[in-house]
């Protein structure tokens, strides 16, 4: 997981591109050691299960309760509340329904806009955008009203609504993938419809959306994307990008400064907006909450159906041109990629990857849930172990999401990073699977430090980022 925070707010969409450069100064200067420092990973990590976790889980009961103190505490789930802890309650309520339903209204309005049959303005794009992303940010920032009421319900608050599945449910469910594991990550028998939305100019050249049904019968509805694209225009090569858990990409203004790299290196950029995340999060919960909640099952859910999109966007991206397409990510989206390059051997070779850039990952992840720092500071061992599970039923499901096959890309076009104090996705694990792949060292990128530093890292030393676009351009 990586929680880096990415709230740089501003109300006209012409001060992207000053937000931009302004990001990428501070994390050159000096003081960006700070946020890049392994001390801030125990506190940083203590504050998202503390802190972070809690709130959320306030802010998404909220966002069913349609302003009713008795149901906001059912959906929490609490069974009572003290009077320190119900004082304002109700005027916190309204607000926060008022700020949900002005921001569903913008992003309703900005959908049919942005994807309509006759042509829009770009300046009334450009602004729809903008109040698009501000609304959001808004709304989001409504998780700070509950910290009065998380004081009062003290330890009574829970960071993860928990509907964890029993061995045996997941053994239903799971069936005929566990002795098959590569039925569950096979990309769709047939070309999907990607739509793309208008386009709006950014510092980097222009920016729009892609929306496609899920391949995914688990997970369903539409998948989404925002794509980047440099101003050169013509054939690029492409990347496609998945950021970790709990990080609602959709709702930032602009692209991670390692990313803006790459497409100031003639890079275009895609980023895929995971199941269960921004404005593809399941109603009463916060985005990611369901990758814990409803282990092990909803993370097999999840990254199988994340591979089968990043299959749609590598076909996608075939059709803009003959160019190289490489995927990666970051923590959670660093496993999907590992996962895809393990499984896409098979595949259709228009659908198979380029070029792989892994950060911050781990291959047991069955494993992670009983010892993932991440996955006990939300409670999720406990959880299950509630349930009935043990380290030998995690066994029994271990090889359907193990990354330890073959990699379906040339070991020459694989990048990791990778950090020695992580304790979220064990730097060990990674560092053995490289060896195994025989990834060139000047391709893998170790630093000292943990799971939160190492991606803020990344904003500020962009080696492992220059090594990227030099493999990708070569290709070309």
């Amino acid at each position: 997981m990586t929680n880096v925070t990415r709230l740089i707010r501003s109300d006209a969409a012409s001060d992207v591109g000053s937000d931009q450069h302004w990001v990428q100064r501070a994390l050159r200067a000096p003081l960006s050691r700070i946020a890049t420092n392994p001390w801030i990973d125990a506190p940083g990590l203590w504050s998202i299960g503390a802190i972070y976790m809690p709130l959320s889980r306030l802010w998404a009961a909220a966002s069913v309760a349609g302003g009713d103190p008795d149901r906001f505490l059912a959906e929490i789930p609490i069974d009572r509340a003290n009077a320190v802890a119900r004082t304002g309650l109700s005027a916190t309520l309204r607000r926060h329904e008022h700020k949900r339903i002005r921001a569903a209204s913008v992003t309703e309005e900005w959908a049919d806009r942005f994807f309509a049959a006759k042509t829009v303005p770009a300046s009334d794009l450009q602004a729809l955008e903008a109040r698009r992303i501000s609304q959001a940010q808004k709304y989001m920032l409504e998780r700070l009203r509950f910290a009065h009421h998380l004081l009062g319900l003290g330890r009574a608050v829970p960071g993860v609504r928990f509907d964890v599945p029993s061995p045996d449910d997941v053994r239903r469910l799971c069936g005929e993938y566990l002795n098959d594991p590569p039925l569950a990550f096979r990309p769709p028998d047939r070309d999907l419809l990607v739509e793309r939305s208008a386009s709006i100019a950014s510092v980097y050249g222009t920016d729009y959306w892609l929306r496609f049904d899920s391949p995914s019968h688990r997970i369903g509805g539409q998948a989404w994307a925002r794509v980047h694209e440099p101003k050169d225009g013509g054939a690029m090569p492409t990347f496609i990008f998945a950021n970790g858990v709990c990080m609602d990409v959709d709702e930032w203004r602009m692209a991670p400064p390692e990313l803006v790299r790459l497409c100031r290196s003639s890079v275009r950029v895609v980023e895929l907006v995971p199941p269960w995340h921004g404005r593809r999060s399941m109603p009463g919960f916060y985005g990611g909450e369901p990758f814990f909640g409803t282990a092990p099952q909803g993370p097999i859910d999840l990254f199988t159906a994340m591979v089968q999109e990043i299959a749609v966007l590598i076909g996608w991206s075939r059709q803009q041109g003959e160019a190289p397409v490489g995927i990666g990510g970051v923590s959670m989206g660093a496993i999907a990629s590992m996962l895809v390059a393990c499984y896409s051997g098979g595949w259709p070779a228009h659908l198979r990857p380029d070029a792989l850039a892994l950060v911050a990952f781990a291959t047991d992840i069955a494993d992670l849930a009983f010892e993932s720092a991440i996955s006990e500071i939300a409670g999720v061992p406990d959880a299950m172990r509630a349930r009935g599970w043990t380290s030998d039923a995690l066994a029994e499901i271990a090889r359907l999401t193990a990354g330890t096959g073959e990699p379906g890309v040339d070991p020459a076009a694989i990048v990791a990073v990778l950090g020695a104090r992580d304790t979220v996705t064990p730097s060990d694990q990674g560092r053995a699977l490289m060896t195994k792949w025989g990834v060139p060292s000047e391709n893998v990128f170790e630093r000292d430090l943990g799971h939160l530093s190492i991606a803020a890292d990344l904003s500020r030393d962009d080696a492992p980022i220059v090594r990227l676009a030099e493999i990708l351009r070569s290709m070309r």
